[in-house]
């Protein structure tokens, strides 16, 4: 099969929703929240598990 036939797709050049800073610190703000709430569930888990 030759590069030129492989079932790949065309780049579709879809614009930034935002402007990009804005777009990574929002980014960096949802990951970190995600970790601090994934870590309250697993981490009070065993706690609850314990006390019940």
């Amino acid at each position: 099969m030759t590069p030129a036939s492989m079932p790949i797709p065309s780049f579709d050049p879809i614009p930034m929703p935002a402007p990009e800073p804005l777009v990574h610190g929002l980014l960096v703000v949802t990951v970190l929240l995600h970790a601090l709430f994934v870590n309250l569930v697993l981490g009070s888990t065993p706690i609850m598990v314990v006390t019940e």
